[in-house]
């Protein structure tokens, strides 16, 4: 049996060129999309068989460097494919329930009546992602708060965006780091800061531009 998902909307069906488009083309990455009317409604059928949620995924798998990428570069796929149809990236919907993962790649949905703005959503998923954080990954760290930088930029022009954060390549050493309770308790290390191996001293401060987290310090060198 098919498996979907569908929208309803309480304003009655027609269907404009954005249907059509999506209708009479497979869009790459892109979730197929049937629309009908219903009682003087409007409802929007998103076939997504074999599929998972990105909010299903990562309730069973951590998020990864290599999951990130792929979602990136699947995202700014999708984004060139509404080009080319003459569609708009804006309405791609992205948030977590509504990003689908079939195991290799990531699929979004297209919704023509979209209202919510595409940065206000943009922002939102990038909060997400730094909930979905391994603190463990330096690289995903340093990834996962570029992104959130973009997200939260005054100019949100999405392709620009993914590609802009797809060529990022992270420093060669991370100074995020968690919280630990321990580390300013370390034998010869001046109150609030912290010695690492090599015996050097580092000064922990917050860093209020990624978001108010309470477990987000970075270490810069004295």
């Amino acid at each position: 049996m098919e498996k979907t998902f569908t929208i309803t909307v309480a304003t009655s069906y027609k269907e404009d060129y954005q249907m059509a488009m999506l209708k009479m083309n497979e869009l790459k990455g892109i979730i197929p999309v049937r629309g009908m009317g219903i009682n003087d409604k409007s409802e929007y059928h998103f076939h997504t068989s074999g599929k998972i949620s990105l909010l299903l995924l990562l309730e069973e798998e951590r998020l990864s460097v290599a999951l990130l990428k792929t979602f990136a570069s699947n995202l700014l796929t999708a984004c060139k494919e509404t080009d080319r149809f003459l569609l708009y990236e804006e309405k791609l919907m992205l948030t977590p329930e509504d990003i689908y993962y079939d195991g290799t790649e990531f699929s979004f949905c297209y919704f023509p009546g979209k209202e919510i703005e595409a940065k206000a959503e943009l922002r939102k998923l990038a909060d997400y992602f730094v909930t979905k954080l391994n603190h463990q990954d330096e690289e995903l760290i340093s990834r996962v708060y570029f992104f959130y930088e973009l997200a939260t930029k005054g100019d949100c022009h999405l392709p620009s965006l993914l590609k802009e954060y797809l060529a990022f390549t992270p420093p060669k050493k991370v100074a995020l780091v968690k919280e630990r309770k321990d580390q300013e308790a370390r034998a010869g290390t001046p109150p609030g800061k912290i010695r690492e191996g090599s015996g050097k001293f580092f000064k922990r401060r917050k860093k209020n531009k990624w978001g108010n987290f309470d477990d987000l310090f970075i270490d810069e060198e004295l």
